[in-house]
């Protein structure tokens, strides 16, 4: 039944993939910009693959996994912050420079994840409120 559930989610994302247009978002916090770039890894295959593979993360870049409750960072290269954020776009929990091969609690009430490299997240505290703005 379980895997059923998950093909049945897998061909859902398949759909969604068909040529998307990538926009670049904005993670702001009290007006301030704290993410310059971020990219929406929405989909089965985005989500699967996130951040594996890249060699490094400008400190302006981010990628938001939605939906997301807990993360793992297995084949990563490199020290990652990352932010548990609810629907309220309020702040669950963070790890800041997490090394690669490690994993994460699950956060039932964690509606999607922010990755960012090490450092860039460091401003943001559990129980604030960010927004997620298009960029201009």
């Amino acid at each position: 039944m379980v895997v059923n559930l998950n093909l049945g989610i897998f061909y859902l994302d398949m759909l969604k993939m068909k040529s998307r247009v990538q926009l670049t978002w904005q993670l702001t916090m009290k007006d301030e910009v704290i993410l310059e770039n971020i990219k929406f890894a929405d989909t089965f295959f985005n989500r699967l693959i996130g951040l594996m593979g890249k060699s490094k993360l400008n400190s302006d870049e981010g990628l938001i996994i939605r939906p997301c409750n807990s993360i793992h960072t297995f084949f990563m290269k490199f020290n990652i912050d990352v932010v548990f954020v609810d629907s309220d776009f309020i702040i669950v929990d963070v790890y800041l420079d997490l090394a690669p091969w490690k994993i994460s609690k699950i956060y039932g009430n964690a509606e999607f994840v922010i990755e960012g490299k090490a450092g860039s997240l460091a401003k943001l505290k559990k129980g604030n409120q960010i927004k997620i703005v298009k960029k201009a």
